[in-house]
């Protein structure tokens, strides 16, 4: 049977709707990026001293904050891809907040540099083998990685073992700075406060990942046209959210949370 003037008015209302949603969850980037950007980043740049730890955690804000501008230029549903990446990358920096601010025993800056050099060595590594594969002398583009292999490997060889030591290979290059991977790293922050790390991880990880990645259409193929907004909506709401626990721990790392502070999030909040 042929849908009928009612049908329509009901897909019609669901697709506005669904593009409410989205216009919505757009205002509530920008609101949160202005907030950042006037409320939070002048403690946190007066606060950062330039140390390595300090830069470290500083910069992991500002990776949060560019996001935030990023997503602040994204107001089409066609952007959802890019909404879904920002969402899926401002979790894991709010998770390695969390770590780094709770449990400064076991996680440190210094594991994330060391883990920077690691990947660098492992980059050097698979170009090396890319190279001898092809049976093709390295271009002069890529002679430095080769160059910074021999130079640093064996030393960042040592720096593997060293700091993650209970890992079964430890001379192979971590997925993570911590050793873990990014579930179970989820559990442990959670450990230290309601910030719904593994919830965010267990329902919602995996369809981020889908609009990141190229392969297939998964969260994409059963998604209705009238819909379809609904998935940028979600993805920049979350990102928001995300983003002020992320704000919050850089915050309490460099010691600036305070009842003014907090009650500044919750009027926006």
């Amino acid at each position: 049977m042929a849908d009928g003037p009612h049908t329509q008015d009901r897909v019609a209302l669901v697709q506005s709707d669904a593009n409410a949603l989205a216009n919505a969850a757009f205002v509530e980037c920008e609101d949160v990026r202005d907030f950042l950007v006037h409320q939070v980043r002048p403690l946190l740049d007066r606060a950062a001293d330039g140390g390595r730890a300090d830069e470290t955690v500083h910069g992991a804000f500002l990776r949060v904050l560019g996001w935030m501008f990023s997503l602040g230029r994204l107001n089409d549903p066609m952007h959802f891809q890019a909404d879904l990446a920002g969402a899926r990358a401002v979790f894991e920096v709010a998770v390695d907040l969390a770590l780094l601010q709770h449990d400064r025993a076991n996680h440190g800056a210094a594991q994330i540099v060391a883990w920077e050099r690691s990947a660098m060595l492992a980059l050097a590594e698979k170009t090396a083998e890319h190279y001898r594969r092809a049976g093709t002398p390295v271009p002069v583009e890529h002679q430095e990685r080769l160059e910074f292999a021999r130079r640093e490997g064996p030393a960042i060889l040592q720096l593997r073992r060293t700091t993650w030591p209970r890992r079964k290979q430890p001379e192979r290059h971590p997925l993570r700075w911590t050793g873990r991977n990014l579930g179970d790293d989820a559990r442990r922050a959670d450990q230290f406060g309601p910030y719904g790390f593994t919830a965010f991880y267990e329902l919602r990880y995996a369809e981020w990942c889908w609009g990141t990645h190229g392969s297939g259409l998964a969260g994409i193929r059963p998604v209705s046209r009238e819909l379809f907004p609904g998935l940028a909506a979600n993805a920049l709401h979350e990102t928001a959210r995300i983003a002020l626990i992320a704000a919050r721990l850089a915050l309490e790392y460099f010691g600036k949370w305070d009842g003014i502070v907090a009650v500044r999030f919750e009027q926006l909040e």
